[in-house]
């Protein structure tokens, strides 16, 4: 069932701040995905990932064998959606998105491998996210690494908060709340494969989302993004 978040007459730093959050604060959010949404037993396999939002910008999967699960109590009493890392993938409608902001809340569950994380599924694939080893990084228009890494220091089996800012020409990453690095691309975000890569070929990321959400257009200013990711790390408990 699709929930929906009610406006309120609250300001929106309060919005954004204060227990429950409320993604409808954001200015610009796209669409918001929350793994507590769900009504559902544990392990139980996820076909669709609507957002809670009206948008309907919804995730989905239809071959059985490649939907991810359903983990209930996983990180401070809250569930994930867990992929397994071996062809676990959900596809977004093309999002029709050059600039913005992504967020999650999100733990890599194996060695960190050479591996997308968030994916075009047709070229180009500017923006896209991965890993090379174990440091973060962009890809660039022609497939390859953008430079500099984004993040050097990703573990695995660890709750992380991650923003990513996208403007013309750069992508900047936030973990918990610190920036980490400023990679050289643009983005160009039609149809995702999420935890996919590119075009399905057959590599995938192990990881559980608990959280993620999409903001299009500029990218929001310094304060409200650390209103974001400050909301997201007292909800899920995680510390900088």
């Amino acid at each position: 069932m699709r929930r929906v978040y009610v406006n309120s007459a609250l300001s929106q730093r309060q919005r954004i701040g204060s227990p429950p959050f409320n993604p409808e604060g954001i200015t610009n959010v796209l669409a918001w995905y929350d793994a507590d949404a769900f009504s559902l037993p544990d392990l139980t396999p996820i076909r669709t990932w609507p957002s809670t939002l009206a948008a309907q910008v919804d995730f989905s999967q239809g071959k059985t064998t490649k939907q991810p699960v359903l983990k209930t109590n996983v990180i401070n009493g809250h569930s994930a959606v867990s992929f397994d890392g071996i062809d676990d993938t959900l596809v977004s409608p093309d999002l029709g998105m050059t600039t913005g902001n992504l967020f999650f809340v999100v733990r890599f569950t194996s060695t960190l491998p050479d591996r997308r994380f968030w994916s075009q599924m047709s070229s180009p694939w500017d923006g896209a996210l991965m890993f090379s080893g174990s440091d973060f990084i962009a890809v660039s228009s022609g497939g390859g690494a953008a430079t500099p890494a984004l993040w050097t220091t990703a573990a695995s089996n660890t709750w992380y908060v991650l923003s990513t800012e996208h403007t013309a020409s750069t992508i900047n990453l936030h973990v918990n709340g610190v920036s980490t690095g400023t990679a050289n691309t643009g983005s160009l975000y039609h149809a995702i494969g999420l935890c996919s890569e590119l075009l399905d070929y057959g590599l995938y990321t192990a990881a559980d989302i608990a959280m993620f959400g999409i903001v299009r257009g500029a990218p929001l200013d310094g304060s409200e993004r650390a209103s974001v990711e400050n909301a997201l790390m007292i909800r899920f408990g995680i510390s900088a």
